[in-house]
């Protein structure tokens, strides 16, 4: 019994791919080791995120960062505008009473009744 072997001849095209791939592939290999890091955690990160979207804890836990990030806004704009207020309830103050030292207002609110 005899085997035919069929061998495909190689042409200079067929030989430039084989040393292309010869070289390439440990560049090849190191654009894996680079990016698999990344994917895997995009991956972790995307089935957090999914069940986060599942128990509403993602929201919370959104609004919870942005009010840290806003918190220190919040507090300048109450230093800036206390003041402001406290000028206002005094001016306010200040124009209910009349020229006499009475107070144009009872404490409920209402005017005094003549009798």
């Amino acid at each position: 019994m005899t085997t035919l072997h069929t061998f495909t001849t190689r042409t200079p095209m067929t030989t430039a791919r084989t040393f292309g791939l010869l070289a390439a592939a440990p560049f090849i290999g190191l654009v894996f080791v680079l990016v698999m890091p990344f994917a895997g955690l995009a991956l972790l990160a995307g089935h957090a995120l999914k069940a986060m979207l599942k128990d509403g804890r993602l929201l919370r836990a959104a609004r919870n960062i942005a009010l840290f990030f806003a918190a220190p806004f919040i507090g300048l704009g109450y230093i800036l505008l206390m003041p402001l207020a406290g000028l206002a309830a005094l001016a306010w103050i200040a124009l209910r009473t009349t020229p006499t030292g009475e107070h144009t207002t009872t404490r409920a609110g209402l005017a005094p009744q003549a009798a």
